[in-house]
């Protein structure tokens, strides 16, 4: 693990192309927005057509609601791993 630099005064880090790309991404993909309910409903009915349920022996609504709380924590993982970045001054 990189340490990071001591804050020297009136130092800004430059602003990496890369990782602005990525935020850019990133804010598309929020869920802000996205109807859950719907998106659940239709999950649910996904994970039922392909019998998804049926093998994991859990209910449609159960798991539906267990990938769209994956999907929250993974849009908030990158923000924390963009923002890391971000500020790290290497």
């Amino acid at each position: 693990m990189r340490k990071r630099k001591t804050n020297i005064p009136g130092y800004r880090v430059p602003k990496n192309p890369r990782i602005e790309r990525v935020k850019r991404a990133l804010g598309s993909m929020k869920l802000e927005g996205v109807p859950e309910s719907k998106l659940k409903k239709e999950l649910a009915k996904l994970l039922n057509r392909f019998a998804v349920d049926a093998a994991l022996y859990s209910p449609d609504f159960i798991l539906a609601d267990y990938l769209l709380r994956c999907l929250k924590a993974h849009a908030n993982c990158n923000k924390a791993t963009t923002d890391f970045f971000n500020d790290a001054p290497f």
